[in-house]
């Protein structure tokens, strides 16, 4: 009787749907403080400012900063008219419903999770395992990589971060499978999230390489320990030729749109600052050095909120909590490295090469994050600041571990929950699972912790969004009168906010909060006209 009920449980746990609500769940639950988080900050700001007023998409798209790049807080050169699209779409239903907007981004972190999830399953290693459930929930719960979740404006970073793990999991399907539907849709996902993320581009010509050189293995006996693809040599490189096609797109249709709106190729003027290209390099792996750090010990991790999440250092005591996150962690390292060591060389290869093209779109990414910011005034965002990047750098790496498993079960069975095998490498295997269960839930209640500190922090300017929304409820009863903000409410004003007014205006600052949404009928912006009409001013409190 005991043996059929832990048979039954084992089936339950490994059960697909119940594994997909369990993951569901669980991040409702870590983010549900999320929901109340969605104060418009920084560069979300500025787009708002210049979309403010519009009221059919057409007009959004075109009053947008960076999607016609007639203005940005940024670098002109960056092409995301997708992600543009999706931030449009979002005004144009929701407005400055910042709820609905946080919805949509949580919605889009449950995509992602599960599309990780589904990935981790095409394994053929993995798949009746419970590993494709504890790499999935350790990358949703990740802390560090939260502030993607929490702040709705980056929710195209999301986006991007569903096309290219589908991209990769039609990818893999293709080539285990060899239907070339599969293929095609890898293509079409690639194009969409390209123009969502430019580093797809390095994403799409690892891909033209990965399938490019195991359709070569088959002709050349040097390469004959790469793993072989379903499909012909000749199909593998037709769509790697196209995948290469693809990653020339975003460049091309980008500088064309650059020259037709301003006769140059904008974003590649010389540098007013001094370039350290070693520098850049220095900090692409101090970068991921602290995101894969990030992961293991998210108790140490001090984040504070603000305009962006700050990464304010590492502080660790001699705590229970903390003994328990060390001894997670040695129970995910120890055991791995004893199992890989276990492993014939041959197989050791075979992983790493597995592993290579994942590690390679690591570092090409971190490298594309640290060479924008390789000036010294941009040091500080590549490692305090824009936290967010490591939200895509850690599903990159927990893919990649994935993939390197992509071989057959009956050759490693000591990875796959042993029957016969030595007790050793069977107690190793429960000993690396507990160990990254056990960092899914210590990130499980830093992150629940940061985005319940980030309700507190944002409290203040929630209600003053909402007093301001309530009095613009009916545009008819407000014409002829502007308001002002009481002392009572969070509204500081923006640092150097007056550079990204309106073009046209005769709006002047110092700007805050409400007048950057409202600008219309500030008084603050339009002090002479309201005292020239003698405008009724309401004094809006919270």
């Amino acid at each position: 009787m005991n043996s059929n009920f832990f048979s039954k449980s084992k089936q339950t746990l490994n059960h697909l749907i119940f594994q997909c609500f369990l993951l569901i769940s669980l991040i409702l639950a870590i983010f549900w403080h999320g929901l109340w988080v969605g104060v418009p900050r920084a560069d979300q700001l500025f787009y708002l400012h210049n979309i403010g007023g519009e009221t059919n998409l057409t007009d959004i798209l075109t009053s947008a900063h960076a999607f016609n790049r007639t203005h940005s807080p940024g670098d002109f050169i960056l092409y995301r008219p997708v992600l543009y699209l999706l931030l449009g779409i979002c005004y144009f239903l929701f407005g400055y419903d910042f709820v609905l907007w946080q919805s949509v981004s949580l919605a889009l972190h449950i995509m992602v999770v599960l599309a990780l999830y589904f990935l981790l399953r095409r394994i053929p290693l993995l798949k009746e395992t419970l590993w494709p459930f504890a790499l999935a929930f350790l990358f949703a719960a990740s802390e560090m990589g939260s502030e993607m979740v929490l702040w709705h404006h980056i929710m195209g970073y999301l986006l991007f971060s569903l096309l290219a793990i589908l991209q990769i999991l039609y990818l893999i399907r293709f080539m285990s499978e060899g239907h070339l539907r599969f293929a095609i849709w890898s293509l079409v996902l690639a194009l969409i999230a390209e123009f969502t993320y430019e580093p797809t581009l390095a994403l799409n010509l690892i891909i033209a390489g990965a399938l490019a050189l195991p359709a070569l293995s088959l002709k050349f006996k040097s390469l004959q320990w790469l793993p072989r693809p379903r499909p012909g040599p000749t199909t593998c490189l037709k769509i790697a030729a196209l995948f290469c096609v693809i990653s020339l797109l975003l460049p091309t249709v980008s500088f064309i749109d650059s020259y037709l709106r301003f006769g140059h190729v904008v974003g590649l003027e010389k540098p007013q600052e001094n370039y350290n290209l070693m520098t850049a390099i220095f900090y692409t792996f101090k970068q991921i050095s602290r995101w894969f750090r990030a992961l293991l010990l998210p108790l140490g991790i001090q984040i504070i909120p603000g305009a962006h999440a700050y990464y304010e250092g590492t502080e660790y005591e001699f705590s229970l909590p903390h003994i328990l996150n060390f001894l997670a962690v040695a129970a995910t390292l120890l055991p791995t490295v004893y199992l890989f060591g276990m492993q014939k060389l041959s197989l050791r290869l075979r992983m790493i090469a597995l592993m290579a093209p994942g590690l390679i779109f690591l570092t090409s990414y971190s490298f594309i994050i640290a060479i924008g910011r390789a000036l010294p005034r941009g040091i500080g965002y590549v490692l305090f600041g824009n936290l967010h990047y490591a939200y895509i750098a850690q599903w990159i790496l927990i893919a990649s571990v994935g993939l390197a498993l992509f071989i057959k079960k009956e050759v490693t069975p000591s990875l796959v929950l042993p029957q016969n095998t030595h007790k050793l490498q069977h107690y190793a295997h429960r000993c690396l699972l507990a160990g990254v269960l056990s960092l899914a839930l210590l990130n499980s209640t830093e992150t629940y912790q940061l985005s319940k500190k980030f309700r507190q922090f944002y409290a203040p300017q929630q209600k003053l969004l909402v007093a301001l929304a309530n009095w613009h409820e009916d545009p008819i009863s407000i014409q002829g009168k502007y308001f002002q903000v009481s002392s009572d409410c969070s509204n500081d004003a923006l640092s150097d906010f007056e550079i990204h007014l309106r073009k046209n205006s005769s709006w002047k600052g110092p700007v805050s909060l409400a007048d950057a949404l409202y600008p219309e009928t500030s008084y603050s912006l339009n002090r002479e006209k309201a005292n020239r009409q003698n405008a009724e001013i309401k004094t809006i409190h919270c």
